[in-house]
């Protein structure tokens, strides 16, 4: 199924609500509905961001301060005598669109912002409803000198080729200003992006953490349907010994082949979170056999069945484990020797039965969730 934005009207309600709750009927339905983001607007929130982020790039300052009032001219001559370390304290407890509104307040704030580490983490995935394509090209202005964590997922999904190509540019930009070496932290969620793009990044950078989960990788030289990219992609990385410092690995939903994650798990020998959720063409049991043993996190809801689990007692250190609609056998007697594992989620795991539960209460001490939804071989006598 193709992904789609679906808007609803909130009721409106005079009291303060903390939780919302958001239930989809799927009784007649033949697919799993899954949401990937949500995003609460209220008034003109959709181009706020675009808005402020458009400002970074005009340069104004100078005919906005002969204009303002003198109560403002003072106001502005306080804020600028305030400490750096004090102004850069109280601004970390801003939200991204005020700490870029401050670009227009002077060019000497402006120039504070641009050169301390305030906005070199940025988080714009939960802004996704109000990024459009242009606003891409504003971003190497927030931080001159460069970016370390950057999250764009999300962004963009749905704005086709015009923020592909801006996406494209942005990271080119950055590598002529020899910033982008800087970056150690990427994700692209549920994006469309450029092969050379990736290729690109992979090249200048050293990765920690590389998140490119349900995105789309194009190569402008293959069809648009081609499922070869983000193999390619991923032999590149590897090839070029650009997995060496990576700690964090997120590819779940794209068709990833087994003979690419033998090549990538063979270079990244400090991988501690892997998640390959809904990769089809995996096969966990040789997965397992593979993974540093210092892995600690293991995503691998709806891989192929795991025929043989007792790869995990390799991995003596992990802490969470998804296995959820994956057939096994004997996973009790297993589970019950990984002393560490703090969560695991079993969701319609059908083998897991009374007494497998049975021998996680006696061996899993450090166990602090534990998903059972949709076992039906469970009862609930043994629940209690």
């Amino acid at each position: 199924m193709n992904p789609s934005i679906q808007k609803c009207i909130l009721r409106p309600v005079r009291f303060p609500i903390q939780h919302i709750r958001l239930e989809l009927d799927q009784t007649e339905h033949w697919y799993y509905t899954e949401l990937s983001a949500v995003a609460l607007t209220y008034g003109a929130f959709e181009n706020s961001l675009h808005s402020v982020l458009h400002m970074t790039s005009s340069s104004n300052n100078e005919a906005t301060s002969k204009t303002c009032s003198k109560n403002y001219k003072d106001h502005l001559n306080f804020l600028e005598r305030v400490p750096i370390d004090v102004f850069m304290h109280v601004s970390k407890y801003i939200d991204i669109p005020d700490i870029i509104s401050l670009f227009r307040v002077s060019k000497q704030i402006k120039a504070m912002i641009q050169e301390s580490r305030l906005l070199k983490t940025l988080d714009l995935s939960r802004f996704w409803m109000g990024f459009k394509a242009i606003s891409i090209r504003s971003l190497p202005n927030l931080c001159c000198n460069g970016f370390t964590k950057l999250d764009l997922s999300w962004c963009g999904l749905y704005m086709g080729q015009n923020y592909t190509n801006e996406l494209d540019h942005f990271f080119m930009d950055l590598s002529e200003k020899k910033t982008l070496s800087t970056l150690t932290h990427l994700r692209l969620n549920n994006s469309v992006i450029l092969l050379n793009t990736l290729k690109l990044i992979l090249q200048t950078t050293l990765l920690v953490e590389l998140s490119v989960s349900g995105s789309r990788i194009l190569d402008i030289n293959k069809s648009p349907n081609s499922t070869e990219d983000i193999n390619d992609m991923l032999h590149f990385g590897s090839t070029q010994g650009r997995f060496a410092n990576m700690n964090a690995l997120n590819i779940s939903g794209l068709p990833v082949t087994m003979a690419t994650m033998v090549h990538v798990l063979d270079h990244a020998c400090k991988l501690e979170h892997l998640d390959i959720s809904n990769c089809l063409k995996l096969d966990l049991s040789q997965i397992l056999t593979l993974c540093p043993i210092g892995l600690k996190t293991l995503q691998a809801w709806r891989v192929p069945s795991l025929h043989q689990p007792h790869g995990l007692l390799r991995l003596t250190e992990l802490e969470e484990l998804d296995i959820g609609w994956v057939l096994s056998d004997g996973l009790g007697d297993i589970l019950k020797q990984m002393n560490n594992l703090k969560k695991l989620f079993l969701s319609a795991n059908r083998n897991i039965e009374d007494s497998d539960l049975s021998v996680f209460a006696d061996h899993c001490a450090k166990l602090e969730q534990l998903d059972l939804v949709g076992n039906r071989s469970l009862t609930p006598e043994t629940l209690k």
